[in-house]
């Protein structure tokens, strides 16, 4: 499960610039704020895709073109309005879920209060995503404001996962686990998101955020477990930070991480206050084609 809170103030509010080192990646979204289970003024937003001018890149594409780019969010739609069809539609997806009626009941109220709500319920509300295995537990972690930021970053991603044509998508992959036949996911393995591409090769995600910038080292190889030995064909660590690109050229955070993607085949998304680490240059982040 990703960790209950994450940088980001209102939507649209991240600076253009941006930084990578190679291929075009698009994919997931900001995440709210703890306290207050919104993207809190005090925090920066991972705004929607900015295109264009003032970008900062070490060479390839952006990857800031269009939305949904990893440095960028879907648009904040404002809070859930209660009581519409939206909310009906909802119920009548969830009916035979495992959400549990009060889980549902303080899921819709946290949504009600949430600049992204009326974007999550809209997606809940399609249903494109209801038989995905494990979304019911997703949609449950709604329900608590602290974790609500997770959930967020989980539902985005399989929305443009899905969208993009890439339907086989699981929530929430645990140890002991056939994800395929004969390839069972080792002890400590946890799985945000998981996705098979049309050709059969898993893609599997984990979000945290790391309010010092010193400790992003520390907190990769902490939960570098809940990767490495999943099991997926391209393993994808999203980390959240505070500190600008030049406090982490500083911490050589990039260079670091490029020697444990080498030897533990984990790729790496640093989302900063300023721009987006990526790691490798040319990393399979989302199934080739896709986002």
């Amino acid at each position: 499960m990703p960790d209950g809170h994450a940088p980001g103030p209102g939507p649209g509010s991240h600076p253009s610039h941006h930084v990578s080192t190679g291929s075009h990646i698009d994919g997931t979204a900001g995440l709210g704020d703890e306290q207050t289970g919104s993207h809190g003024a005090e925090r920066r937003s991972h705004g929607d895709g900015h295109g264009g001018g003032g970008g900062q890149s070490t060479g390839g594409h952006d990857g800031s073109t269009g939305p949904g780019g990893w440095h960028g969010s879907a648009d904040d739609s404002g809070p859930f309005v209660r009581g519409g069809e939206t909310e009906q539609r909802i119920r009548d997806r969830l009916r035979r879920s495992t959400v549990k009626p009060g889980d549902l009941e303080n899921a819709l109220i946290n949504l009600s209060r949430d600049p992204a709500g009326g974007e999550i319920a809209d997606i809940i509300a399609s249903g494109k995503l209801k038989d995905a295995k494990n979304f019911g537990q997703v949609v449950s972690t709604l329900s608590h404001v602290s974790k609500m930021p997770g959930s967020i970053e989980q539902i985005r991603l399989a929305n443009r996962l899905y969208e993009s044509g890439v339907h086989d998508i699981s929530f929430e992959i645990k140890g002991g686990i056939e994800i395929a036949p004969g390839r069972t996911t080792g002890k400590g393995t946890d799985l945000d998101v998981m996705a098979r591409d049309a050709n059969g090769r898993i893609h599997g995600y984990q979000f945290k955020d790391v309010q010092n910038p010193k400790k992003v080292i520390q907190k990769v190889f902490d939960n570098m477990q809940q990767l490495k030995l999943s099991g997926a064909d391209f393993k994808t660590f999203v980390v959240d930070a505070k500190g600008t690109l030049a406090e982490h050229e500083a911490l050589r955070t990039q260079q670091r991480l490029a020697e444990a993607y080498g030897k533990f085949d984990v790729q790496f998304i640093i989302r900063l206050e300023d721009g987006v680490l990526t790691i490798p240059p040319s990393g399979t982040f989302t199934p080739e084609g896709t986002l």
